[in-house]
């Protein structure tokens, strides 16, 4: 068995709606856009990039499999940990994306 090559470096998600979602994501988690241009924006939460996609720009990243819409089920949750919390709290991104924040 080899060894693996690494932590995952970047996630990328996609959205209809990538000003709507830039905006969340900007606003929510306070952290400054890494990178963006007309079809993506990438968020760093620490060492990992959230590469958030324009849905219509994924069709020919991910072909042959279809691209899933905000109201399919949930596909994807993300966990954030933090040092103090009363609960776990879940919320949905506006593309329909889960994030979990838990102790």
């Amino acid at each position: 068995m080899t060894d693996w090559p690494g932590a995952i470096s970047a996630m990328t998600i996609f959205a209809d709606d990538l000003a709507e979602s830039r905006a969340f994501y900007v606003d929510v988690f306070g952290l400054p856009v890494y990178y963006e241009d007309a079809d993506s924006v990438v968020i760093n939460f620490g060492n990992t990039l959230i590469n958030v996609l324009r849905a219509t720009e994924a069709i020919e990243l991910i072909a042959p499999a279809e691209v899933g819409g905000p109201d399919a089920a949930a596909r994807v949750q993300f966990t954030i940990g933090v040092d103090d919390v009363d609960a776990t709290a879940a919320f949905r991104d506006p593309a329909g994306h889960i994030w979990e924040i838990a102790h």
